[in-house]
């Protein structure tokens, strides 16, 4: 390895996260980081291969960790941001990209076809199952009482997954995400019951996000309105499933007071099954394309067994 590469950055890279108006977007299953480069003026170097995803187009073409890349398409990597280089690398499914890297046979060039992300699964172990885009961040599984929401008395776990365009400000998909709540036990739950808790569920979240980012929030600001949404609307297996839509007024990341669209379904899985509250947001309303990906994820829930 090049004696100029000393050290890591130590954010790790997933390639490629991004989405595609005009096709399915793809991604050649790599995991990285970024090499740090003394005596490059940015200390920007190659980037090196952390994990090869099974059943990806860089298993398929011959990728191993610890592999050095150096170039994409021809472009030397060397020199340039984390944002520039996802944008070399991500593309529509069924594209390919040329990588000049650095492997145990000495330099050499490989074609890599990007295919369809695959979808993240929630836990095998729960008493229904859901899948998020393949695209979309996920963070780990939560348990209540939650970090920023102590006084929720419920039992259970949270999951959260992020759309692409989550963090772009110009995006669509900007503050766009699923979030469930897996409570332990069964409860058929009031819009007035909703309301409270999501008020103190994403002011204690306004709270973290200013400590985290610098701004005081003004919690009088978070509002949250839902009402009864029919049952025949909804398309999911589960007895008695409720419905419930509005809009929650809240902080985002950037100290900014945003209005979101949301619908929420609160349905049960047996008689030991618990609730899962699902929960659908994003700053677009209906019938904005997006909530397609919202209601491909409201489609795939389902009870086990069934």
């Amino acid at each position: 390895m090049n004696k100029h590469f000393v050290a890591l950055f130590s954010i790790a890279i997933s390639l490629p996260i991004a989405s595609s108006k005009a096709a399915e977007p793809g991604t050649i299953g790599l995991q990285v980081s970024q090499i740090y480069v003394e005596q490059q003026a940015t200390h920007r170097g190659g980037l090196v291969v952390r994990r090869v995803d099974l059943a990806s187009g860089a298993a398929d073409a011959g990728l191993q960790p610890g592999d050095l890349i150096l170039e994409v398409d021809g472009r030397n990597v060397e020199g340039h941001a984390r944002k520039e280089l996802l944008e070399w690398l991500n593309g529509p499914a069924g594209t390919a990209v040329q990588l000049t890297v650095i492997s145990q046979g000495g330099k050499r060039g490989f074609t890599v076809r990007r295919k369809p992300y695959p979808p993240h699964l929630n836990s095998e172990h729960d008493p229904f199952r859901y899948q998020i885009p393949g695209d979309w961040t996920i963070d780990p599984r939560y348990t209540f009482p939650l970090p920023w929401a102590a006084s929720l008395s419920y039992e259970g776990f949270g999951d959260v997954g992020f759309s692409s365009g989550f963090d772009d400000p110009d995006s669509a998909e900007y503050h766009s995400y699923f979030f469930l709540w897996g409570l332990d036990h069964q409860i058929s739950l009031s819009s007035e019951e909703l309301q409270k808790d999501l008020t103190t569920y994403y002011r204690g979240l306004s709270e973290q996000r200013g400590h985290n980012n610098q701004f005081a929030p003004d919690l009088s600001q978070i509002h949250v309105s839902l009402k009864p949404l029919p049952v025949t609307s909804l398309s999911i297996e589960g007895n008695s499933p409720q419905g419930f839509k509005g809009s929650f007024t809240i902080y985002d990341r950037r100290g900014q007071v945003i209005e979101l669209n949301s619908e929420v379904i609160d349905t049960h899985c047996g008689n030991a099954g618990g609730t899962a509250v699902l929960f659908f947001v994003s700053r677009e309303p209906r019938p904005s394309g997006f909530w397609n990906q919202l209601d491909a994820i409201k489609k795939s829930f389902a009870c086990r067994g069934k």
